[in-house]
């Protein structure tokens, strides 16, 4: 009786071991990743005042990448969500914070507002962004397209209106490259949008 319940303790071990073993090597750790901002070396694009205020927003992202898994292109209708490479924060943070920090490089400027900003927050410019794509795919690498405009504090009529299409190729198959091309196309995005802020305001100074 004993060698019998010793027995069946055994096999018990052997089986614990075993699942622990099987969980271990088909459980992959998630990868996090971030977008991040231009170097503070990034040359200028416009030429404004220094004490000019933009404000950015309110920015619009498409349903289909807020989420936390990082959303690829397989082909036209079909998506792929990697469900162990995610980003850090959601991109409706990440996106806004990283156009303010390139803006404030781009034209010079650290007053630049995220939306919301307070009422009695000084704003020359505004900008108002709609994301309608922000993905990659195997062939075709990163793609931003996006409808905004610019808007001046003193009135509600657009100053700008702008549409982006914005491409960046992929150096590698790693989400790494992924992000990299993303972030891309963002920076890109600024410099559309830094570009364009400057015209308005040179055309306002006109007499």
């Amino acid at each position: 009786m004993q060698r019998t319940c010793e027995y069946w303790k055994s096999i018990g071990l052997i089986l614990v071991f075993l699942t622990l073993g099987g969980c271990g090597a088909t459980t992959q750790p998630s990868k996090f990743y971030l977008l991040n901002s231009l170097s503070s070396s990034e040359k200028a694009v416009s030429n404004v005042p220094a004490g000019m205020a933009i404000g950015i927003g309110p920015i619009h992202i498409p349903e289909y990448v807020d989420r936390p898994q990082i959303v690829t292109r397989i082909s036209e209708n079909e998506l792929n969500l990697a469900e162990f490479h995610k980003w850090a924060e959601p991109l409706k943070d990440n996106i806004p914070q990283v156009l303010a920090d390139n803006l404030s490089v781009l034209m010079r400027t650290v007053q630049v507002n995220i939306y919301p900003w307070k009422r009695s927050t000084p704003i020359d410019y505004q900008v108002t962004i709609d994301i309608t794509r922000f993905d990659t795919s195997s062939d075709a690498g990163a793609h931003l397209v996006a409808r905004w405009q610019v808007f001046g504090h003193d009135t509600r009529k657009a100053l700008a209106v702008k549409k982006s299409h914005l491409k960046a190729p992929l150096q590698g198959s790693d989400y790494h490259s992924i992000v990299s091309a993303l972030n891309q196309t963002l920076a890109d995005l600024g410099r559309a949008i830094a570009t364009s802020i400057g015209q308005v305001h040179k055309k306002s100074e006109k007499p």
